[in-house]
């Protein structure tokens, strides 16, 4: 068993963890929002803001990229919502 099949194999009562990385102003990262509510029931959302001063490390890593998506800590998509690939991993991890 790797480390990422550990993440998938949650209890049934463990909502996924959907990580959102992000900064202000991001217009592209308002969209995206607003495209997640429907999922919001389904997993435990979390904003990861790259500017601030105690997420550098993300800063380096997504400082062009944003939006960057992460559900269970792998990488979704980035720039635009995948909606079939996120609504497939939920779907996934649902019935498991």
């Amino acid at each position: 068993m790797t480390f990422f099949d550990r993440e998938e194999t949650l209890p049934k009562n463990v909502l996924p963890k959907l990580t959102l990385y992000t900064r202000d102003p991001c217009p592209l990262c308002d969209e995206l929002k607003v495209e997640l509510e429907p999922y919001l029931n389904r997993v435990h959302f979390e904003i990861v803001d790259i500017s601030r001063k105690e997420n550098i490390q993300y800063l380096r890593l997504y400082r062009y990229e944003i939006p960057v998506l992460f559900l269970n800590k792998q990488y979704l998509c980035k720039h635009r919502l995948d909606h079939v690939l996120l609504d497939q991993r939920l779907n996934e991890l649902e019935t498991r």
